[in-house]
């Protein structure tokens, strides 16, 4: 189930972020863990880590418009 791979996600999505903080895909694919988690604030700072680093990140910016629609 999604609920028990959660947790190893996030780790190995952190860890991707550790090893190459410069890279818009990892920023962007911690972002996306995050807003599962209902961590929209950090998910929400990851997206934009992402769009400093590629600012036509298209799939960022499609995500980040469903977490805005989360978070009402």
């Amino acid at each position: 189930p999604k609920e028990t791979n959660q947790p190893r996600a996030l780790a190995e999505a952190q860890r991707a972020v550790a090893l190459d903080p410069n890279d818009a895909g990892n920023r962007w694919g911690l972002g996306i863990i995050l807003g599962h988690e209902r961590r929209y604030a950090e998910s929400d700072a990851e997206f934009e880590a992402t769009f400093r680093l590629d600012p036509n990140h298209a799939d960022a910016w499609a995500m980040r418009s469903d977490l805005i629609t989360l978070r009402g």
